[in-house]
């Protein structure tokens, strides 16, 4: 996950004009990685901080976008997850299938 964000983005406190980038470095799903002193403005690279902290980030992800639950998305995320690590393709995609319905 790549995101750059300038500093005047990063001191929005207008919950109604605020972007999602911004509103997630404030909750701390993001945090600074590296700043960019050679741009004009000055801009930061965010990262998701911890796996802990990603695998939170995914699963309201997961959540919002499906009508089945957090524990659904709990479920389908590890399969997901599983699947990557072994490569197991069709696994893959059934899981993903399923999130989807």
């Amino acid at each position: 996950m790549d995101v750059v964000i300038s500093e005047r983005m990063m001191d929005t406190f207008d919950i109604h004009r605020m972007s999602i980038m911004p509103l997630f470095f404030q909750t701390g799903y993001l945090t600074v990685e590296e700043v960019l002193f050679d741009e004009i403005p000055e801009r930061y690279r965010l990262k998701i901080p911890n796996f802990e902290v990603r695998e939170a980030f995914f699963l309201q992800i997961i959540d919002e976008f499906t009508e089945n639950g957090t524990d659904f998305a709990e479920t389908a995320f590890r399969k997901i997850r599983d699947s990557l690590k072994t490569g197991d393709l069709s696994h893959l995609h059934f899981s993903a299938g399923m999130m989807l319905r």
